[in-house]
């Protein structure tokens, strides 16, 4: 039976779900430019709760090993579009949201967008794409509390235009992050270094729980290399393998593909069977589920319009 969590919206989209028991969920999605929580099952579901009062999108979710849960988000607030996060307090009979705190404070315009959260031992990690250079970069940040954070570093490598005509560099976008619950994170993006052949999936390993990362990597393999790749999502077990999911065209029509971190390098692609064939298959997300099983949904486009589908590894 479904059940409907948006209320007397025009438009509600981008919803995102944490598991935060056996039996209990919680929700966020974008409702008329306004972000809303709400926890439940599939039996009930609470009344929501505003997460926001500003303008505010992208909402990301995530929870410690230790259960506590955070949020993260856009706050518009002119001349600012920011990473904010937030801590969730489900004691009472409605969530609770802390303050929001800015993740950059920095004093230029924050021109900033997708955000993505992961939780570890040690706190929480950040991601985001920030345009304030005139260019697309991904920054992190990292917390213990999720009340102060550390100064910024930029996470993608970058290459100077050789023209200006051109632009001002190259242009790295949409970061996913994923973490094992201990203190390794991993994360992986869209990178236009290789400008000809359109975006590639590159990803970098923090095993000191998001707080630094190490070398940029190019996932995909040579086969995928003339191709545009796009809409990465990562996924790492508690056992500590590592997957990234993306599509491309390199079969003329978008497919979902797989790679594994292997010891010191990503494996040849792996085309995702029940993904591929006819009609476009994008937008994979993928997560590990207790027994190191790979979980996936993404969207099959038809000519009558889009399904979402789930797979699982056998």
């Amino acid at each position: 039976k479904t059940r409907q969590l948006s209320h007397a919206a025009q438009e509600a989209y981008e919803p995102t779900v944490i598991a935060i028991s056996e039996q209990q969920f919680l929700f966020a999605w974008e409702q008329d430019q306004k972000l809303w929580l709400a926890t439940g099952n599939h039996k009930q579901i609470a009344n929501p709760v505003l997460l926001d009062s500003h303008t505010s999108s992208q909402v990301s979710l995530t929870m410690t090993p230790g259960g506590k849960l955070f949020a993260c988000w856009i706050q518009l607030n002119p001349p600012h579009r920011q990473v904010v996060v937030s801590n969730i307090n489900l004691s009472s009979k409605q969530p609770v949201v802390s303050q929001p705190i800015i993740v950059d404070k920095n004093s230029l315009p924050r021109r900033q967008s997708y955000p993505s959260l992961a939780a570890t031992q040690q706190g929480i990690a950040v991601g985001w794409e920030d345009r304030q250079h005139g260019h697309t970069r991904i920054y992190t940040s990292f917390s213990t509390d999720g009340k102060n954070f550390t100064r910024k570093q930029v996470l993608n490598d970058f290459v100077p235009p050789q023209n200006t005509k051109y632009g001002r560099g190259t242009g790295a976008t949409r970061v996913a992050l994923s973490s094992d619950n201990k203190n390794t994170v991993v994360a992986s993006w869209m990178d236009k270094r290789d400008f000809l052949g359109g975006y590639d999936i590159y990803a970098a390993i923090s095993t000191d729980a998001g707080k630094s990362y190490n070398k940029n990597e190019i996932v995909q393999d040579m086969l995928g290399e003339n191709q545009p790749q796009w809409h990465p999502a990562v996924a790492i077990s508690p056992e500590g393998k590592v997957y990234v999911a993306w599509d491309d065209p390199r079969d003329d029509s978008p497919d979902i593909w797989l790679s594994e971190r292997l010891k010191t390098e990503w494996s040849e692609d792996q085309l995702v069977e029940p993904a591929s064939g006819d009609g476009p298959q994008t937008n994979p997300s993928i997560i590990f589920g207790p027994t190191e099983r790979l979980h996936m949904v993404w969207i099959e486009q038809k000519s009558t319009g889009t399904i979402l589908r789930y797979a699982s590894q056998q």
